[in-house]
């Protein structure tokens, strides 16, 4: 690890990542809604860390404030992979018109569910709360013992690379889409942990960061192109 140890700033550019996203969020906006749950992600891997040096945060119920942000979002943005994927695969084939329309006012259809019930959901939560506990948290680690935080990051680290591990060796040598989809969820909270290591503490874990990506990516596509099979 560096000297420069910030986990307070790591928070605060998440905090700041997904206050920008929310009014792309509100209209539907393909990209806004990736961005902010990706920032809301990664902020369920920074509270762990923090609550080691903030018991308020625990008290708050932070982790299940951006737990259930995260969630909200993941429908749409699951609906919208599906259209590009079928977009893409429109593009190279020469299927029957009739066809890929009646293929594609479902998934359309089904993608405006999602965000309409995504927006009410967000009408009834209290970002604003979720906000104010996020900022309580870096405020705690302005003056915090970085020892303490680094110490927890060290423990969270161990603790994904061992259910990354129990992941891998579930799966086996088989396709089969549900334990390669949880191979895929263990290797992107291990890479998160790790980008938390290397952007908060300094740590020279790069090399790792990439290879656990071009997985995280590959395995991505399988399950984007499964979900799009189950829709059609």
């Amino acid at each position: 690890c560096s000297s420069d140890l910030d986990l307070a700033a790591v928070v605060r550019d998440q905090l700041e990542i997904l206050r920008r996203q929310l009014p792309k969020v509100r209209h539907g906006d393909a990209r806004g809604i990736h961005r902010a749950r990706v920032a809301s992600r990664r902020l369920r891997e920074i509270v762990p860390v923090g609550e080691a040096i903030a018991p308020s945060v625990r008290r708050s119920k932070l982790s299940r404030y951006a737990r259930r942000v995260t969630a909200s979002l993941g429908p749409v943005r699951e609906m919208d992979v599906a259209l590009k994927e079928f977009e893409a695969a429109a593009a190279r084939r020469e299927w029957r018109p009739e066809a890929m329309a009646l293929v594609r006012t479902q998934l359309q259809g089904e993608r405006d569910r999602r965000a309409r019930r995504m927006v009410r959901a967000w009408d009834r939560r209290d970002i604003k709360a979720l906000e104010a506990r996020v900022e309580a948290m870096a405020d705690v680690s302005d003056g915090a013992d970085p020892g303490i935080w680094v110490a927890s990051l060290s423990s969270r680290l161990r603790k994904r690379a061992a259910r990354f591990r129990d992941a891998l060796r579930a799966a086996g040598t088989l396709y089969a889409a549900d334990p390669i989809h949880e191979v895929r969820i263990a290797a992107k909270k291990l890479r998160y942990t790790l980008e938390l290591a290397r952007t908060a503490a300094g740590a020279d874990v790069g090399h790792e960061i990439g290879r656990l990506k071009r997985l995280q990516d590959l395995l991505g596509r399988v399950r984007d192109l499964q979900v799009l099979a189950d829709h059609v």
